[in-house]
């Protein structure tokens, strides 16, 4: 059987009013939830309070949505977004494809 090795890449990012520690804590997120969200799932939420880090980063208020979009079979592309009230925002695009 051979044994398939895929890479991630964020492809295309929009924010509005989050800092930039925010950022770089939320992009943290999408590559540990896309990577560990399973293959079979086509949309996933999380409250970012749940999870062990999102205290001391303070992205504990924001809630995610992960939808996973199959381009074809060698590539799936998951849209991220993260939503805190209605003035913080940000929407990641990730890919995974084989390598």
């Amino acid at each position: 059987m051979k044994k398939l090795t895929w890479k991630g890449i964020i492809e295309d990012v929009r924010y509005g009013k989050c800092s930039y520690l925010e950022l770089e804590s939320l992009i943290d997120v999408v590559i540990n939830i896309v990577k560990h969200t399973p293959s079979i799932a086509n949309k996933a939420y999380y409250n970012l309070a749940d999870l062990s880090y999102a205290t001391e980063r303070s992205i504990q208020d924001f809630n995610l949505e992960v939808i996973r979009i199959t381009r074809s079979n060698i590539k799936e592309e998951w849209k991220c977004i993260f939503t805190k009230g209605s003035s913080h925002s940000l929407t990641a695009i990730a890919i995974i494809e084989e390598c």
